[in-house]
């Protein structure tokens, strides 16, 4: 991921620099022509073009730092405010990235062309001769574009600091990552049979890491190839160390001992959970944030409702998805991957468990948490509803708990998904 992040910004740089060389170059040949370079008004945009030129290096340099400054401080900020991991937010904003390497290249064009002009006018020898023309309109279109990115910058960035936008991109990617698992439980049926025997097992050898998601069709086309069926024995989001349990091959087949890469390459690994696949870690930041807002140290019940408000759009999602193991079938319509997703108690534990442990005497939470529950229990289907039940039941028994007087405990039960107004 930084490496992918740090990609456009160097493709600006470059672009910068190249795009230098090209509007040099055309700027020889109008000055060299003779129709053209010896025209007064033509060389009356030489000193203008290379005041501009001059004028615009070193400062954007001094720009960029604080534009860096600036980013640092609002992840650090969002990092404390909010939960460490939204620093991905950042780091994988295109506005941030098309800023910076606008930037960037604005510095590196304005070097070249300033290089590259006084070569060209030390080796003609006369400096009335070159005129600077395209570079420096284009110098010009460049500071006005940095200027007007710069104002898209600022304002991305202080929307990525609110809370309300954050949880709202969380909540999209997590909805989306819904998306995903529920177009493959559809095009798959879940898996209902025995597992498969794990008669090898292929370990993740010498590469740790969390595991961020695999290429479903590729390893299909391999079991298919070796003629037999793999089953996942980790789940999008679990850490693996060097010699963990990855993938169970049945039945065993000669080439898949002697070459278990041909399986392996198509898992990816990275330093940190991802939200393209992960469902789990979308409600995983939100429970976050949430428990960072019900601290004793923040202690804002209002931003631990507007959690909720997201938590509960994500379950009221996932109520109807077939979750559980899924089967990815090869042409002939043979079972060749066995891929393992969180159940539906599991997201439900993860996205209230946490919650319902820290929301305290606070009349404002428990009433959404009773909006919530009551919510999705009338939503899931009758199979699904056990899970949401327990949880209403144990919200029950927390109000009776932390409110002692029968008025206050009758406010705080009743449900409300404002919390209070």
């Amino acid at each position: 991921m930084p490496r992918f992040s740090l990609l456009v910004p160097l493709l600006g740089f470059l672009a910068g620099g190249v795009w230098g060389i090209v509007t040099t170059e055309i700027d020889q040949i109008l000055s060299s022509a003779p129709s053209i370079g010896d025209d007064p008004e033509f060389q009356a945009f030489r000193d203008p073009s290379r005041a501009v030129i001059e004028s615009v290096g070193p400062p954007m340099l001094t720009f960029i730092g604080v534009v860096f400054s600036l980013t640092l401080v609002a992840v650090q900020m969002a990092a404390e405010n909010l939960t460490p991991r939204v620093v991905r937010l950042f780091m994988q904003s295109r506005v941030t990235k098309t800023a910076l390497a606008l930037f960037l290249g604005t510095f590196f064009y304005t070097l070249v062309v300033r290089y590259l002009s006084l070569r060209v006018e030390d080796k003609r020898g006369r400096k009335d001769v070159f005129v600077p023309f395209l570079s420096g309109f284009f110098t010009m279109v460049l500071v006005t574009c940095s200027v007007l990115a710069f104002i898209a910058y600022v304002q991305h960035t202080l929307r990525l600091m609110r809370l309300t936008e954050v949880i709202d991109l969380l909540m999209r990617e997590t909805l989306k990552s819904v998306r995903l698992v529920q177009g493959l439980s559809r095009a798959h049926e879940p898996f209902r049979g025995e597992n498969p025997v794990a008669e090898h097992e292929v370990l993740l050898a010498n590469r740790p890491g969390v595991l961020i998601g695999f290429h479903r069709k590729a390893m299909v086309r391999e079991a298919a190839r070796y003629n037999c069926q793999l089953r996942l024995l980790a789940r999008t989001g679990d850490y693996l160390v060097p010699g963990s349990p990855l993938v169970a091959v049945h039945p065993t087949d000669d080439v898949a001992v002697r070459r278990p890469e041909r399986f392996r390459r198509h898992i990816r690994t990275g330093s940190e959970r991802g939200s393209v696949e992960d469902v789990a870690f979308g409600l995983r930041q939100l429970v976050d944030i949430g428990l960072r807002a019900l601290s004793g140290s923040v202690n804002d019940p209002t931003s631990a409702v507007q959690v909720l408000d997201r938590i509960q759009v994500v379950l009221t999602a996932c109520v109807r998805v077939p979750w559980g193991n899924i089967e990815h079938r090869d042409r002939a319509g043979v079972v060749r991957l066995v891929e393992i997703s969180p159940s539906w108690d599991d997201l439900v534990i993860l996205g209230c468990e946490e919650m319902l442990l820290h929301c305290g005497p606070a009349p404002q939470v428990t009433r959404r948490f009773a909006a919530l529950l009551r919510d999705l229990e009338v939503l899931a289907p009758p199979d699904r509803r056990e899970v949401v039940k327990g949880y209403r039941e144990r919200l029950e028994q927390h109000v009776e708990r932390e409110f002692t007087d029968p008025e206050r405990r009758l406010f705080a039960a009743l449900p409300d998904r404002q919390g209070i107004g």
